[in-house]
């Protein structure tokens, strides 16, 4: 469902993508580099949006895991949870909130996302790194924002809370991520990923309804995506090999090439 993703890009690189960008005075120069980051920590990174009063396309940091706008405290933790990433098929269909913030898009900058793959006889999962070919270091993943005014518990004073939720979308029957993220009680999902063309045009000024359909409809096939296995990345705990939690792990041949020896293979 894509709860995981890692931070390590600098801000120039972000906005040698965008030069137009206003950047948050508060944003260091220098972000703090994250080999993973979890959705259910709500971490906080920079986000890409566009400022509604006027026009400007800015960079601020923002929380993973929406809290809506009409909320007057924070909820817990184990109703935001349902908030982190967006179904796809709610936005305009079934779901009247994720309606009313269509205007609130935003981009994620990231440098991977993790799924994890199933494999009949496993006990544990295999965590695998996506991304999109044509991207290899920083891409930008669609969004949602929220902003709402929440009491402080230690003051009393109300303040802007600002968070973000991740888009995805049922892959299709032949695309290689049903059978990466093949194990899951919420069915087949993937992130949104998009082209960068794509992703700069669904934080455009003025983007029509039928364009936004057409970009939340959009899917990045099989072979405009890298995937490759690496170690379990929900530890803090090094790796054996003394790499980085995105590279490539070498399994010994034990992982089964995809497609073969998954838990749908049982259905």
């Amino acid at each position: 469902m894509c709860y995981d993703i890692s931070f390590r890009t600098q801000l120039e690189e972000i906005t040698a993508y965008f030069p137009e960008l206003v950047a948050d005075p508060q944003l260091k120069v220098e972000w703090p580099s994250y080999e993973h980051l979890q959705a259910q920590a709500y971490p906080k990174i920079p986000i890409i949006y566009r400022d509604k009063k006027d026009g400007v396309l800015r960079l601020k940091v923002m929380e993973w895991g929406i809290i809506r706008h009409t909320a007057e405290v924070e909820p817990p933790a184990e109703e935001r949870r349902f908030n982190l990433n967006i179904m796809s098929e709610k936005i305009f269909n079934k779901h009247i909130y994720w309606n009313q913030i269509k205007d609130n898009r935003c981009l994620i900058p990231m440098n991977d996302t993790f799924e994890h793959r199933g494999i009949r006889g496993w006990s544990k999962k295999v965590t695998y790194v996506i991304r999109p070919k044509e991207m290899p270091g920083v891409f930008f993943m669609p969004g949602l924002y929220s902003v709402a005014s929440i009491v402080d518990k230690n003051t009393g004073e109300l303040v802007e809370k600002w968070t973000w939720g991740l888009i995805t979308r049922e892959p299709s029957p032949d695309n290689i991520i049903r059978q990466i993220h093949n194990d899951s009680a919420r069915g087949f999902r993937m992130a949104l990923y998009l082209p960068f063309n794509v992703a700069k045009e669904f934080v455009s000024q003025g983007l029509a309804d039928d364009k936004y359909k057409e970009i939340l409809n959009y899917e990045m096939k099989s072979d405009d995506l890298v995937y490759f296995p690496v170690d379990t990345i929900r530890t803090a705990k090094p790796r054996k090999d003394g790499k980085k939690k995105y590279e490539p792990y070498d399994w010994g041949g034990k992982v089964p090439e995809l497609g073969t020896l998954n838990p749908t293979d049982q259905k």
